[in-house]
């Protein structure tokens, strides 16, 4: 299958033959059909062939707007009366193109260390977080945790919003000494995200 993006067009060439001995004006419609519903037409081309000739019919479409499979059909009419269907023998695929985040995460390290004196534990980590965009790029980075036994609640531990130029790179620290503790003989995972999608793998520590 073939795949295309949403609204964008195409042309579509098609050999057409007049093998019979007589000059015929031909009219021919190329046209895309999902679940029996026309949703893209090149409109009624018109073209004629002497006796025997053969030529290269061009078929502009603009695709449609929704994404799925669409079949491709192709009626060739002769005075308004339908000669003949056609049915392409690949269906094409319309389909919006996944963003890609600007922010690419990589080096993510943390450890637990125990405070002095005291039986909880903080915890410290790092990323590199790099743009990989061709613009400037600004996204709101953040640090979140969870403890193995209940990933479901995942905590925010920190925020910042970071602005990078095309391939700069930037090293994102978090020291939670005196601003958030962890209960001993715990395994917290870490890892950073930004409002745009990108995410950093993430890293575990026992306390």
């Amino acid at each position: 299958m073939t795949e295309f993006l949403p609204g964008s067009r195409h042309t579509a060439h098609a050999v057409m033959t007049n093998n019979t001995t007589t000059q015929w004006t031909y009219t021919a419609e190329l046209y895309l059909v999902q679940n029996e519903n026309k949703y893209a037409s090149s409109g009624i081309i018109t073209f004629a062939l002497v006796a025997g000739a053969s030529r290269v019919t061009e078929f502009s479409v603009t695709m449609p707007a929704t994404e799925g499979t669409y079949k491709v059909y192709l009626d060739i009419f002769v005075g308004g009366v339908f000669l003949r269907g056609y049915i392409a023998t690949e269906d094409i695929v319309i389909s919006a193109p996944v963003p890609v985040p600007p922010f690419a995460y990589s080096g993510m390290s943390c450890s637990c260390p125990k405070e002095p004196d005291s039986a909880w534990h903080y915890f410290i980590t790092s990323v590199t977080i790099t743009n990989i965009s061709a613009a400037w790029a600004s996204a709101r980075v953040t640090l979140k945790r969870y403890y193995a036994d209940d990933p479901t609640d995942i905590k925010s531990a920190d925020t910042q919003v970071i602005v990078l130029e095309p391939g700069e790179s930037i090293v994102y620290d978090y020291d939670s000494f005196a601003e958030a503790r962890l209960t001993s003989n715990e395994t917290v995972h870490f890892y950073y995200e930004d409002n745009d999608g990108g995410r950093s793998s993430e890293c575990t520590c026992r306390t």
